[in-house]
């Protein structure tokens, strides 16, 4: 496959935020897996017992003629280095924010290390369906967080559940 069709993307994020389910729904929705699957992400089992990734996993797969190729990174502040590699190594950064809890710590230090990288970045917004689940809150969130413009390429209708 030529160069001009491969892609990379880092998912990076506070814990929680659901950079896991989001590669998850990815490799379902691209025909990889038959659905979504937790456990074929964070297979180790000191993941699966505390439910959160502790290293970063690679997944690739076919989209249209493009091969993408996905690092899920850890959310914990203690696993830095593996987020910091992962941005590094891949040419585009997708910040997971869950609209619940909006801009965290994670949020805004994986930010700046992409920043610093010179690498382009956007913001998935996530776990909309949840209570408390606010767009319109998270977004203005992000435009106090980050000096550069926030610009919806889609907009939710309804809050929570709705």
């Amino acid at each position: 496959m030529a160069v001009e069709k491969k892609r990379t993307v880092a998912l990076v994020g506070h814990n929680g935020s659901g950079k896991s389910l989001l590669l998850s729904s990815m490799l379902a929705t691209a025909g990889v897996t038959d659905r979504v699957n937790l456990r074929l992400i964070d297979s180790d089992p000191l993941e699966e017992a505390r439910g959160a990734s502790l290293s970063s996993h690679v997944f690739s797969f076919k989209w249209g003629d493009h091969q993408i190729s996905v690092v899920d990174t850890p959310g914990f502040g203690d696993f830095v280095a593996e987020v910091l590699n992962a941005i590094f190594v891949t040419e585009n950064i997708v910040s997971v924010v869950n609209a619940t809890a909006g801009v965290e710590i994670q949020t805004e230090r994986t930010w700046n290390m992409a920043e610093n990288m010179m690498k382009p970045r956007m913001v998935f917004v996530n776990q909309l369906d949840k209570d408390r689940a606010n767009f319109d809150s998270t977004l203005e969130g992000l435009r106090e967080a980050f000096s550069q413009k926030i610009v919806p390429i889609v907009i939710p209708i309804g809050s929570e559940s709705s």
